[in-house]
């Protein structure tokens, strides 16, 4: 069984590496939401895209042959729950909220838009290709947290999810 969060911390540095969306980018994985908050935002991190893992879930689903009923193979689901997104102020338009401030400042245009550009299935997909992990995408689920109080900082970005499916014999 593949270890996905190994591959998307591998990812997530590689997407730093490459200065992906043009932002640094930041990895961890609490596993859990109230453990999020205890983690320090350094310093030097703090203009980067933060993608926080904090729930995983395994599904392994056989398929079984005719003969004894004897299983062939088996598929195994993995489905990460993350956050990803970056500090921002909270006095900022997502939109149009207050006049007198154009659109293209806000921050729809300025983090959402960019991160989203980034988290595609191909990207993943191709990742997945390069880093040498027998598996691929077939779901990616991005939901907008303008608000979200994450590490006490005020972030905006996605809630997501994203499921891996791999065969295994």
């Amino acid at each position: 069984m593949t270890d996905v969060i190994d591959y998307l911390h591998k990812l997530i540095d590689r997407f730093n590496e490459e200065q992906n969306c043009g932002k640094c980018w930041v990895f961890t994985a609490p596993l859990d939401n109230a453990t999020g908050n205890t983690y320090q935002i350094r310093e030097e991190n703090c203009d980067c895209v933060h993608f926080i893992v904090y729930r995983q879930r395994i599904t392994e689903t056989p398929t079984f042959g005719s003969v004894f009923h004897a299983i062939r193979n088996n598929v195994i689901r993995h489905t990460i729950t993350f956050h990803v997104g970056v500090i921002a102020k909270f006095s900022e338009n997502n939109w149009d909220e207050i006049k007198g401030y154009d659109i293209e400042d806000g921050r729809y245009k300025k983090y959402l838009l960019p991160i989203q550009k980034c988290l595609t299935t191909n990207n993943f997909n191709d990742f997945c290709r390069i880093l040498g992990y027998p598996m691929r995408i077939t779901s990616l689920n991005l939901e907008t947290i303008a608000n979200p109080k994450i590490y006490d900082e005020n972030f905006v970005g996605y809630s997501g999810s994203i499921t891996f499916e791999e065969q295994v014999r």
